[in-house]
């Protein structure tokens, strides 16, 4: 019979509680998925996207979402006390870290909350042109790419508080599994109310000032955020209590907002344009600020594929067929997002 010391009875019982406690700080860090949709498929790491069963909504450090037409996705990127609110015909990959959080917006657009008196930081978001480090509760990304009827690049829009955007001319994965900035440039503070552009040239500029009491009122995504009693209703019905809470806090935000700038100007929305007439105010060239980008911010076609994954090197692309079981990696290590599909719609 073999008996431990006590010392080594010590040193077994301390890897043990480490071993729990990695794996219980693997299980916190990560992105429960809520008012999914149809069309919404998820890469973890295997060879195909998928979509998950119902005992088994959540993602965790590198796995995709795609989130296909008519496929819009609320994720709770918890403990973080962030909602990512991934519109249609878009698709993202979330980087969780201790302490922090941050999303690669691939293609499409999305709306982020966080309340501003949570204990956390909001997580950044970054696109091949920009990156986007929100300083307060909500904020709208659009990644526009080659071929579309608008110009290539990031839009940002503040809808309460600030952000900073940075221009970028790319994003690789470091040594440590994050995600890191290449190239940065400029850098510029977006006010709410304020659309700024981020461009594959490498610029970025606040482009203007837009009506977000108008925005909230054209846009369904942005549902809950508004003064009226239907943003009440949407969010009364929702099955998640933790969306619920971060809808609450943020909403009081956003309306703040929406006073702040009609209070400065009783007339303001009649005078301020919309984000596509804000648009129309700023040609370049041959190449305008052409498309839709308000009402349901989207109708960008897209030819050829994306801008491609951060990762550091090709690897076998993924089947782009929907199967029925999830992948079985706990963390997914995704070097390649799928061939894109035609981009219509993007924030509606």
């Amino acid at each position: 019979m073999i008996r431990l010391t006590t010392s080594l009875m010590r040193a077994a019982i301390a890897a043990i509680v480490v071993s729990l406690s990695l794996a219980n700080s693997a299980l916190a860090q990560r992105v429960n998925i809520s008012n999914e949709s149809s069309g919404t498929r998820f890469h973890l790491g295997g060879r195909t996207w998928i979509s998950l069963p119902s005992d088994r909504k959540y993602i965790q450090h590198r796995h995709w979402t795609r989130s296909n037409a008519g496929g819009q996705v609320d994720l709770e990127v918890r403990p973080y006390n962030v909602l990512y609110l991934q519109s249609e015909s878009a698709e993202s990959q979330v980087f969780l870290s201790e302490g922090a959080c941050s999303f690669y917006q691939n293609i499409g657009g999305a709306i982020q909350l966080h309340p501003s008196n949570a204990a956390t930081r909001s997580c950044s978001i970054y696109t091949s042109t920009a990156l986007v480090v929100p300083n307060g509760t909500a904020l709208f990304v659009i990644v526009t790419p080659e071929g579309t009827a608008t110009r290539q690049g990031t839009f940002v829009g503040v809808l309460s508080n600030s952000a900073t955007v940075t221009a970028l001319d790319g994003v690789t994965i470091s040594e440590d599994n994050t995600i890191d900035a290449t190239g940065v440039g400029a850098t510029v503070e977006v006010e709410a109310g304020q659309l700024a552009f981020a461009s594959i040239e490498g610029t970025v500029d606040v482009l203007g000032e837009f009506s977000l009491r108008e925005f909230h009122e054209s846009n369904l995504r942005s549902r809950g955020l508004g003064p009226e009693d239907a943003d009440t209703a949407y969010i009364n019905q929702l099955e998640s209590e933790y969306s619920q809470r971060i809808y609450q806090a943020v909403r009081e935000e956003t309306i703040a907002a929406i006073l702040e700038q009609e209070e400065r100007n009783p007339f303001i929305n009649e005078e301020l344009p919309t984000i596509d007439e804000l648009l129309d105010q700023f040609p370049n060239g041959n190449d305008d600020f052409d498309g839709d980008l308000n009402s349901e911010l989207g109708d960008v076609q897209q030819t050829g594929e994306g801008p491609g994954d951060p990762g550091n090197g090709p690897v076998d692309e993924p089947v782009d067929e929907p199967v029925d079981e999830p992948v079985d990696e706990p963390v997914g290590i995704v070097n390649d997002p799928p061939n894109q599909e035609p981009v219509q719609n993007i924030l509606e």
